[in-house]
């Protein structure tokens, strides 16, 4: 999101690490002084690492844990942007204007020298501010640039996939298509289509029971190779880095929203997210930003739940997105193109464990969603789950710009039979849409007992002891002896009973709410539930009905 990018390498940032005195012993390695000598002890000699060692598990770890430590002592824009923005030893950020670049390498590099660090391999879309501003030697002219497993076109400030395969005579095989496919790093899911068949390629391997080095059979070698070949053709499809908003010559004024698109088939399901840019003039621009896939699980989940599976990584990536960009997102929408997974989001009917997991992750959003019903013929995430050839993506506006009608100021009104079970909320922004908005309920949380974070135990019984304990704690200090010793079998029950009751009024307030009122729920008709003279939900079961002489 901004105009001008920026990006750098720490040097030898491994190597600028120390290990404390302490600690070395733990990278002790044995070292061969003549490997055409014997074994014996004068020809082995042990050696410690002083500096944080190359591949050691976690070494990316501590480099991370260093930089953070570092920046924390440290405050400002150009810092957050700093923390946010680094992978491992590689910086990539922005600014902008040209007139900030120079007060942001400025910064960057005094805050890291201030570490013994030295930030050095700059490059930009703007070269000609860095040469003046660094000496040569800190400065990468280089036009195209390696930016996490990306090429940047930095004259045309592109971005595009670096990826080349050629088989040569050999066995097609499990592992050969694994390779491949892990060599196919798109790690925003733009060109998420022309990996499609590929990973359905696998998971058939996968069914076939294949071993690592079976040959596939003759058809799988075919499509494996016209795969390949259309793989290859990806590097001749750029994406641009920078989505600019015509006439807009102030970006306080631009309004954006998210819009993600869901789809499913009987073999995949799929995600993708664009972010539309409306300026103050009325100019309307629509970008891919994400984009997800998945091959169905091979227990053949019914469609409609398959359809639910793709609502849900449309969130998940809606979500990741917000909290990505850091710019002020005026509305977020959630395009699906199954009505089934509409109701079940817009209903209130008790739903299988299966759906209803899922629905609730989703209702559980943050953030308002407005759920919208689109067709299949207009869904770009159906080019995602079915996929599609490089040749015939690198054209195709309806994956790169989203529908024809985000472009425009009034959407049409899909036909869409679910109004009677939906909350109508009125929405104005000139648009025609189905008021499907997913409300952030602000509901009283129950306060655990004695206000412990249960999330920070690994076992109940643990939870249960340290209630205890913090009581015996309480109660000792205001003098009161008769709870010194250990926990007694009293203590323990009214504890684990606490617990038990702030579990269920937490997860189950409407069903524990109604039965305290005596009234119905559909839960505790179904699972045949009531209160027990503790106030605590319990199952009667089957015995409890059961008729016996």
């Amino acid at each position: 999101m901004y105009r001008c990018a920026l990006i750098g390498d720490i040097e030898k940032a491994f190597l600028n690490v120390g290990l404390n005195e302490g600690e070395r012993d733990y990278t002790r390695i044995l070292w061969v002084k003549d490997v055409a000598k014997p074994l014996d002890s004068d020809n082995v000699v042990v050696l410690r690492h002083t500096r944080l060692p190359f591949g050691v598990v976690s070494s990316p770890f501590l480099l991370s844990c260093v930089i953070r430590t570092h920046l924390d002592k440290y405050s400002g824009d150009y810092i957050d942007q700093l923390k946010n923005n680094i992978y491992m030893d590689n910086i990539l950020c922005g600014v902008n204007n040209e007139e900030e670049i120079e007060n942001f390498v400025g910064t960057a590099r005094k805050v890291f020298s201030d570490a013994s660090l030295n930030l050095r391999e700059w490059a930009s879309n703007y070269p000609s501010v860095l040469i003046g501003t660094l000496s040569p030697e800190l400065v990468n002219t280089s036009r195209v640039q390696n930016t996490l497993g990306m090429l940047w076109d930095t004259q045309e400030d592109t971005l595009s996939l670096k990826f080349h395969y050629e088989y040569k005579q050999g066995i097609i095989c499990k592992r050969l298509l694994l390779s491949v496919l892990a060599s196919f790093f798109d790690i925003l899911g733009l060109w998420t289509p022309i990996i499609m068949s590929l990973k359905l390629l696998v998971q058939s391997a996968w069914i076939q029971k294949k071993e690592w080095d079976d040959e596939l059979d003759s058809k799988d070698k075919e499509k494996f190779l016209e795969i390949v070949d259309s793989m290859n053709f990806v590097s001749n499809i750029p994406v641009a880095r920078y989505f600019d908003v015509p006439n807009n010559h102030d970006d306080q004024s631009v309004r954006y929203e998210l819009h993600a698109f869901s789809d499913a088939c009987s073999y995949s399901y799929a995600s993708v997210v664009y972010l539309r840019s409306v300026s103050h003039s009325g100019d309307i621009r629509t970008n891919i930003v994400f984009a997800k896939s998945r091959v169905a699980p091979t227990n053949k989940p019914t469609l409609p739940r398959l359809e639910l599976l793709g609502a849900l990584i449309a969130y998940r990536s809606l979500k990741f997105v917000k909290n990505s960009l850091h710019i002020n997102i005026d509305k977020c929408y959630l395009w699906i193109d199954n009505q089934c997974v509409i109701h079940w989001l817009t209903g209130n009917k008790v739903l299988p464990t299966f759906v209803n997991n899922r629905v609730k992750e989703i209702k559980a959003s943050v953030f308002p969603i407005v759920y919208k019903y689109i067709p299949t013929d207009s869904n770009p995430a159906d080019l995602a789950c079915r996929g599609s050839s490089a040749v015939d993506l690198q054209g195709n506006k309806l994956w790169w710009e989203g529908p024809g009608f985000l472009a425009l100021g009034t959407w049409p009104d899909f036909p869409f039979q679910c109004k009677s079970i939906c909350e109508e909320v009125t929405v104005d922004n000139g648009h025609d849409e189905v008021n499907l908005v997913s409300k952030c309920e602000e509901k009283l949380q129950p306060i655990s007992p004695l206000n412990i974070d249960e999330q920070r135990y690994s076992s109940f019984k643990k939870l249960v002891n340290v209630t205890c304990y913090v009581k015996k704690f309480i109660n000792l200090c205001r003098k009161r002896s008769e709870f010194k010793g250990p926990i007694s079998l009293e203590e323990f029950s009214g504890s684990k009973t606490e617990w038990l009751k702030y579990a269920q009024e937490k997860y189950f307030p409407s069903t524990v709410e109604k039965l305290k009122q005596g009234l119905s729920d559909p839960i505790a008709t179904q699972l045949g539930l009531e209160l027990n003279d503790e106030g605590l939900l319990i199952c009667k079961g089957r015995f409890r009905e059961l008729r016996y002489d």
